[in-house]
């Protein structure tokens, strides 16, 4: 770790490994000195955090500057990973066996009444044109039709109501999904053959060139059809903080699944296990690392309801989803390890450090710290954002006539300045009342989307609550701040997994982490285990 500049006092420069309090390395440098400070890393990947701080500020407060750093990767990593097209050919025939095993449910975890939507990002193989479907729109559809079809014929209503729900989803292009990188594609070109290309040629452009592809986009219905992990309908939507009872009750929004009751709406076990798994059969993939070496090419966004009274979920404070927002800075780096690891420094889903931005989205993955242009810094700025929030929360909210006054200037254009392109993303509140999760490589593998799906819920079910804001609030900013930063620097899987309790399975990040970085241990014999 190198720091240049020119300091008017002696300075310290400090390494602790994430999770750990003991710093591993420590230098000191005289006033003016430049500092540089080597140390042995452990496991690739591994997480460090680097401070430089007055020596005076040693034992106390005082100015620092901070800077995340992973343990190197080795090179092969950056082009090995195993995740081709899920089929080169289109199909659009299903038979009554293949349709009840595709609709089996997903088992992600217990039942949480609160309503959520996905976005996932895909390439997907050419239309099939010979059968007259010139777009994926219709290509799915035709897939869906047939569905239909087969489970009327049996009869089974409750698969054909299924099949209705998931003819609700969205699908349009995505220009921002791109193609395997060549080195990758070249990997790949064994796989392209066991599942029948023309050519390597062919195989080639298929992976690597948009000519032979279709960057695609796939939502899930929006509210009052949106997924949901339990099945049951609510009498009624309240709105405030859990232990003072409600604020505003009043039936819910009704509607239909085409003339079914949402009552008997199918679970998000099932639909996202059917849906995904339809989706495959027309031929996608989910391309990891972009050509620069650091970014997803393609990625999987959940937005779960916090502030929509159409859809499921009793609606939260302004206090409420901060308490959320605050607890997953906290755990950021913990989260950061459920996803791959071209995930974990991604400029369209940043890092939220507790100790300040380290770069900005017009910086090129492998060259930041190289621009001196910080005019979207803020995008991504926690202490700027803490300091505001903190000030909004003790002098202005409870002067504000309700609810809706308050989530907008917590969250709003005059007050936050957090941009979109952050882990967890609060420009949705605006416009759609939810919270976006945007940390997680997007997959062709249904049960890790269910699962991830379930935990961005559960995070939300279990952390929205007032008091956990009192350590930060009932103190002044600057304290507020600097327990933020202490907490996320101490922050352990373990400790977040116990904080979830039941809401979640207790194999869930052992399988999450296996899925972030399994494949890579596994694959490369030049790794070591996490």
């Amino acid at each position: 770790v190198d720091w240049l500049g020119s300091w008017g006092e002696p300075v310290e420069l400090l390494v602790r490994e994430q999770g750990h309090d003991e710093p591993i390395a420590i230098a000191r440098f005289e006033a003016g000195e430049a500092g540089s400070l080597c140390f042995r890393v452990g496991a690739p990947g591994t997480l460090y955090v680097s401070e430089l701080r007055p020596l005076a500020a040693a034992g106390g407060a005082g100015w620092s500057r901070t800077l995340h750093v992973l343990a190197p990767f080795p090179k092969a990593w950056r082009s090995h990973q195993r995740v081709c097209f899920t089929c080169l050919s289109p199909s659009v025939t299903i038979t009554l066996d293949e349709l009840h095993a595709l609709a089996r449910p997903i088992d992600c975890g217990p039942a949480i009444d609160r309503g959520f939507g996905l976005e996932l990002e895909l390439l997907s193989v050419p239309a099939d044109t010979d059968a007259g479907h010139f777009s994926k729109v219709a290509e799915l559809h035709a897939l869906l039709n047939e569905a239909e079809r087969v489970a009327l014929a049996a009869p089974d209503a409750q698969l054909a109501t299924l099949v209705r729900q998931i003819r609700r989803w969205q699908v349009s292009l995505d220009p921002a999904c791109l193609p395997f990188p060549l080195p990758t594609a070249t990997l790949l070109l064994p796989r392209m053959r066991a599942m029948g290309a023309l050519s390597d040629e062919d195989a080639l452009l298929m992976l690597s060139s948009r000519q032979r592809t279709t960057p695609t986009e796939y939502k899930s219905a929006l509210p009052p059809h949106e997924l949901c992990f339990s099945s049951a309908e609510p009498e009624k939507v309240r709105e405030g903080p859990r232990e003072s009872g409600s604020v505003r009750e009043g039936p819910r929004k009704s509607g239909s699944i085409l003339g079914t009751p949402l009552k008997s709406r199918p679970c998000a076990r099932a639909e996202i296990a059917l849906g995904l798994r339809l989706i495959s059969k027309l031929g996608v993939s989910a391309p990891s690392v972009s050509e620069s070496g650091c970014e997803c090419n393609t990625s999987l966004h959940v937005h779960v309801n916090v502030r929509s009274p159409h859809a499921r979920g009793r609606l939260l404070s302004a206090r409420e989803i901060l308490a959320v927002f605050l607890s997953w800075v906290r755990f950021d780096a913990v989260t950061m390890r459920f996803c791959r690891s071209w995930c974990w420094a991604d400029r369209w889903a940043s890092p939220l450090f507790a100790t300040g931005s380290e770069f900005h989205f017009s910086e090129r993955p492998l060259h930041r710290g190289e621009s001196a242009h910080l005019e979207r810094a803020a995008a991504n700025d926690i202490p700027a954002f803490f300091q505001f929030a903190h000030k909004c929360c003790n002098e202005e909210l409870d002067g504000l006539g309700g609810e809706e006054e308050r989530v907008a200037r917590l969250f709003g254009e005059g007050g936050s300045k957090l941009g979109k392109y952050c882990s967890l993303n609060l420009l949705p509140l605006r416009l759609f009342g939810t919270l976006e999760f945007r940390r997680q490589h997007a997959s062709t593998d249904e049960t890790l989307i269910a699962r991830w799906a379930h935990f961005c819920v559960a995070f939300v079910e279990t952390f929205a609550a007032e008091d956990l804001l009192e350590p930060y609030l009932k103190v002044g900013a600057e304290e507020g701040l600097m327990k933020l930063k202490t907490e996320q620097r101490l922050a352990t899987v373990d400790e977040l997994m116990l904080r979830l309790g039941a809401r979640v399975p207790p194999d869930l990040p052992a399988f999450l982490l296996a899925c972030g970085c399994g494949p890579h241990v596994a694959d490369c014999p030049e790794a070591e285990s996490f």
